[in-house]
């Protein structure tokens, strides 16, 4: 499982505990049962004691070592299959909730929008595909280097890729070599 990389629709603009303290009271909602905001803390700090979790302060979320999080994700898959869309549709709510709270130069967003979609609604996966594309690649919301840098991201995520069936991710690819293209020209025809 991914964890959110933004604590709320709204990233706080403040210290490391506030960061954290938004990430308890935001993303953790979405993806666990109700708790208190001190449990919240309480299994993060459990979960950082244990090294398997750590906080990437340029990231501005919490990691996990990617082969603990494809154990995780399958055992969950396997073993409670529901549990597990459950989970991946509501982080996938979760970012595309973000994404209209920031749609700017939202790529990473759109990233994780897409990964917790492919298992969240996997039988609807390509119309949410294509309206959250829709939603999210608008020329004037991107600077070059944003679309860049989301080509980059897109082309680079072998998860993302397991996650999308091949015609779903190759229309995402594509999609984003279109907005590549309109940014270049938006930009190059204002300057």
């Amino acid at each position: 499982m991914h964890l959110p990389r933004w604590p709320s629709p709204t990233p706080p603009r403040g210290p490391l505990r506030e960061t954290i303290e938004h990430y308890c009271q935001g993303a953790l909602r979405y993806l666990l049962p109700p708790r208190s905001d001190g449990e919240y803390r309480s299994l993060l700090d459990d979960l950082e004691a244990t090294r398997l979790v750590w906080w990437d302060p340029d990231r501005g979320t919490y990691l996990m070592a990617p082969s603990l999080r494809r154990l995780l994700n399958l055992r969950l898959r396997l073993q409670e299959p529901d549990v597990f869309a459950q989970r991946h549709g509501r982080a996938a709510d979760y970012y595309r909730q973000a994404i209209i709270a920031h749609p700017y130069d939202c790529g990473p967003l759109l990233i994780e929008t897409l990964y917790h979609t492919a298992y969240g609604y996997a039988a609807q996966l390509p119309d949410k595909v294509n309206e959250l594309l829709a939603q999210a690649l608008e020329p004037d919301k991107f600077t070059v280097g944003g679309a860049d840098f989301l080509l980059e991201r897109l082309r680079k995520d072998d998860e993302l890729r397991e996650a999308l069936s091949a015609p779903v991710a190759d229309r995402v690819v594509q999609s984003v070599q279109e907005l590549r293209r309109n940014v270049r020209r938006m930009r190059l025809s204002a300057g």
